[in-house]
């Protein structure tokens, strides 16, 4: 049986009072996703447990059997770590780092790139490489306004303010706590003195952009050490994603990973073609990165019909009509934009699991409502793998 794995961050969302209190995937018109509702097995899945706050690479982790103590997860600063290829030692220690602005006051502006470009943030990253790095400090380079610091000996029991929730607060009621709060107190002001003053944030200032002075590192941990279950059966395997966090989390359990291309359209391809030579093959989406608007619902929604129309429903067809045995395995997560705990995501699984009538329509109040609960994460990839056609 192979197994096809479209994993979507932000399908799951709050109440929007413009969509009078529905959410996005329960106002969208999503036909396909309707229809494997009523034709297969859906219902919500806790991916992690309450109340651990971890983003698309450990949820990847979970749903394959990895995480079997809050313990046991894996924090997003070593996961890009190992898709970046930075070298992590078994007593180093990895951050996110991410760059952001300040504004005068001494508020945090931003800590998603203070708009920056791609060009201009590796830019910046190189002179934070020349300038902080140490014998124990060492920058690598992500993407666009996300990178990676290693601590080498570092320490695991330090408080750091998620990026997303630092922003809009007061730069000293969000510094580190705890174990090495003092080197990463001092990084984040001498990161502060070295931008402010480079060539590129007084271009940025004459030409009333804000300047990108800030290096926020957040989210530490060791890297982990696994070994898939696919790897040790043997069995082919791929994930498609180009998130660094999700290729991470593929690459330190033995899976290859590979970026797919961005268009839905061409992601599906990409989907199918893998699928012809690997019994598992996952294609992670990131749908609010597709979003015109970031705050406009109606943008928000055609992204939504998108998704449905250019990529879940023909590889619902593609699943339905092959010759050989698919099952179809749709998880849809909340976005990780508040870094907060989240209720439980919504999963949907063609063919059915289970001799049981399906649901009439694939949104979150039925799901939420009428679903099957799956405690166990790791036993839904089972249990598709072993119920019959």
């Amino acid at each position: 049986m192979k197994l096809l794995v479209l994993h979507i961050t932000g399908l799951a969302g709050d109440p929007l009072e413009e969509l009078d209190g529905r959410t996005l995937l329960d106002a969208a018109a999503t036909p396909a996703l309707d229809e494997i509702a009523r034709r297969g097995s859906c219902g919500t899945i806790r991916l992690l447990p309450e109340p651990t706050v971890a983003g698309a690479g450990a949820e990847l982790l979970s749903l394959l059997g990895y995480l079997e103590s809050e313990a046991a997860i894996p924090s997003l600063g070593p996961l890009e770590a190992v898709a970046v290829g930075a070298p992590v030692g078994p007593r180093d220690v990895a951050f996110r780092v991410n760059l952001g602005s300040m504004a005068e006051d001494g508020v945090i502006r931003d800590t998603l790139g203070g708009g920056a470009s791609a060009e201009e943030a590796l830019v910046l990253m190189e002179r934070i490489d020349a300038k902080l790095s140490n014998r124990r400090l060492r920058f690598y380079p992500g993407r666009h306004f996300a990178h990676v610091m290693v601590w080498t000996d570092g320490p695991t029991e330090v408080r750091c303010t998620p990026a997303p929730l630092a922003c809009g607060r007061a730069l000293v009621e969000a510094l580190p706590e705890g174990d090495g709060d003092g080197a990463l107190r001092q990084l984040i002001w001498d990161s502060i003195d070295l931008l402010s003053g480079h060539r590129l944030n007084h271009r940025r200032r004459e030409e009333g952009l804000p300047p990108v002075d800030l290096l926020w590192p957040w989210a530490p941990g060791r890297r982990p050490e696994l070994e898939h279950y696919v790897v040790r059966a043997r069995e082919q395997a791929l994930v498609l994603a180009d998130r660094l966090e999700v290729q991470g989390a593929a690459k330190a359990g033995g899976i290859p990973t590979r970026e797919p291309p961005w268009e839905f359209g061409q992601a599906r391809a990409a989907l199918i073609e893998a699928a012809a030579a690997n019994g598992l093959t996952w294609l992670h989406v990131d749908l609010p990165e597709r979003f015109e608007h970031p705050t406009d619902p109606e943008a928000h929604l055609r992204a939504f019909a998108a998704l449905d129309a250019e990529l879940i429903a023909p590889v619902f067809t593609e699943a339905r009509t092959s010759a050989e045995a698919v099952r179809l395995i749709l998880v849809g997560t909340w976005p990780e934009a508040q870094w907060t705990p989240r209720p439980p995501a919504l999963w949907g699984v063609w063919p059915a699991l289970r001799n049981e009538g399906g649901l009439d329509v694939f949104t979150e109040a039925a799901l939420r409502e009428e679903g099957a609960r799956v405690d166990e994460t790791e036993r839904l990839l089972q249990e598709a793998r072993s119920a019959t056609r």
